[in-house]
């Protein structure tokens, strides 16, 4: 499955002058070339690579906007997930922390 984590971001114009956020990966690979290689049955996470926060998912790659460096974009088997502040991502998985 496929993984996605943000290295750098910056503002490119394109000749029309239209600016957007060019993402890259560490090996240079352009999130917007990439997102066209996830599989369309699966859950796409992203989330925080140091917190492991989930921010959003989505099953269209397209809809997940990974913007800031350290974004991590993975996709997974689809699950049903409740919308929800405390979801973070840990060994493949949503989970949801737990009042101790």
């Amino acid at each position: 499955m496929k993984k996605f984590i943000v290295e750098k971001t910056e503002i490119k114009q394109l000749e029309d002058g239209l600016k957007y956020i060019a993402i890259y990966d560490k090996d240079e690979k352009d999130w917007y070339e990439e997102l066209k290689k996830f599989n369309k049955d699966t859950l796409k996470v992203m989330y925080n690579k140091d917190t492991y926060l989930v921010l959003s998912t989505n099953t269209d790659a397209s809809m997940i906007a990974p913007t800031m460096a350290g974004d991590v974009v993975e996709e997974i088997e689809y699950q049903e997930v409740e919308v929800a502040p405390d979801n973070y991502f840990v060994s493949g998985k949503i989970v949801k922390l737990k009042e101790c």
